[in-house]
């Protein structure tokens, strides 16, 4: 469930960034797969006036969630490269021109 607040990549890169103390320079590239959701908000009116629903946990308190239990996960091999090579021989992968 969502905030009702729109939230950047950016600004959540940004925040992993801080949490980890991380030096990295977070890039822009630019490059997306087919089927991506390039922009995501959820708009909570339907929800809020249907069931009076209201968010218990806003984005800070959530992602340090996330963190904490991506911290308890096993690392598996990574397969990012080889995945980028195969969208790409199937015509799936595309560069922001």
């Amino acid at each position: 469930m969502g905030s009702g607040r729109s939230i950047s990549i950016l600004e959540v890169a940004r925040t992993l960034k801080n949490s980890y103390n991380s030096e990295i320079n977070i890039k822009i590239s630019g490059n997306y797969r087919a089927g991506d959701i390039r922009h995501n908000y959820a708009d909570l009116i339907k929800i809020r006036s249907k069931l009076g629903f209201e968010p218990k946990v806003n984005f800070k308190v959530g992602i340090n969630k996330f963190i904490n239990w991506v911290e308890h996960q096993n690392v598996e091999k990574d397969f990012y490269k080889k995945s980028i090579s195969e969208m790409k021989d199937k015509g799936l992968f595309f560069k922001n021109e």
